[in-house]
């Protein structure tokens, strides 16, 4: 379980990492700005979203045995 989910844990930093790392050049700025950065950072959380109905699925095993 602790495997599982330290994985899991991996996985989502993965995906923020790559999301913001994708988002923060479309929006035209060079270096940082906290603007920027809030912007993206937005993105990533909305982008996010639909991963958040994994989340309750880690113990959904432990439920039905």
């Amino acid at each position: 379980m602790v495997l599982f989910r330290s994985l899991f844990i991996l996985t989502m930093t993965g995906f923020s990492f790559a999301a913001y790392s994708l988002i923060r050049p479309l929006f035209g700025t060079f270096g940082f700005e906290f603007n920027t950065f809030i912007k993206s950072a937005g993105a990533v959380l909305v982008l996010g979203i639909f991963v958040v109905w994994l989340i309750p699925m880690v113990d959904l095993h432990i439920g039905i045995f």
